[in-house]
């Protein structure tokens, strides 16, 4: 196995040198807000404004450590709108004879 050596050395060689040419330009994570952390940012952003709000979100979040990001998330969050009312959770189930509104199904 004398040929993998060189291989392998060349590898790391090129390996060595990837992280430098490597740009991610978005975020690696992404993050949830709950309606409670998404209340907290938009009554933060209506009663002190996008600074505080921003400091609110970071608290929450502390991922985030770009103030310019932080302030457009809080701007984003405090335009949402909770929901009025609870989404209605659905059953899903098979039909009992098939699909018979549907010519491949046998119906």
């Amino acid at each position: 196995m004398a040929y993998a050596r060189p291989f392998l050395n060349n590898r790391l060689a090129t390996a060595k040198y990837l992280h430098a040419t490597l740009s991610i330009p978005h975020a690696l994570t992404m993050f949830v807000v709950t309606e409670a952390q998404a209340a907290a940012i938009r009554t933060a952003y209506e009663q002190h404004g996008e600074f505080s709000a921003a400091v609110e979100l970071r608290q929450l979040f502390p991922g985030i450590a770009d103030n310019v990001q932080a302030r457009e998330c809080a701007r984003t969050i405090a335009s949402w709108k909770p929901l009025s009312e609870p989404l209605r959770r659905m059953r899903l189930r098979p039909a009992e004879s098939g699909c018979p509104t549907l010519p491949h199904c046998g119906g």
